[in-house]
């Protein structure tokens, strides 16, 4: 746990650290799960996908169980999904003028930045991309 790791290199005791983290986690300011989804959320507005946000969470010392679970269940609900769409429909607006092949790059190398299953990117780029042929 990152916090008792924290407090710990503050040089407070092992029973301080215990007291306080007890205490946390009464009050419900120290539940992986709860700051799992807080992130998740925050992901989403930045219209990342479930790789991206999976990295986020694990470099914010989130509990690996906690990471799966929740990023299960906001790819389940379509999520990730969502944002993939959501940038699909940015790249595409700002991109309308150039060239179909410059587009495509474009858009690729946005979602893949933002760490998108390469099959949702595909379906967007087809519905968005192709099928307008802007």
């Amino acid at each position: 746990m990152d916090m008792r790791k924290r407090l710990k290199e503050k040089g407070y005791t092992e029973v301080a650290i215990d007291a306080v983290i007890r205490r946390l986690l009464e009050l419900h300011l120290l539940d992986d799960n709860q700051y799992a989804q807080m992130v998740i959320r925050s992901c989403a507005v930045r219209l990342l996908g479930a790789r991206a946000t999976r990295m986020e969470l694990q470099r914010k010392n989130v509990d690996p169980a906690a990471i799966s679970q929740n990023v299960a269940s906001a790819q389940n609900s379509g999520v990730f999904t969502e944002a993939a769409w959501e940038l699909g429909r940015k790249t595409a607006s700002r991109t309308r003028n150039l060239e179909p092949l410059v587009r495509r790059r474009r858009f690729f190398a946005a979602a893949a930045r933002k760490g998108h299953d390469l099959n949702v990117i595909n379906e967007v780029y087809a519905a968005l991309f192709e099928s307008n042929n802007e």
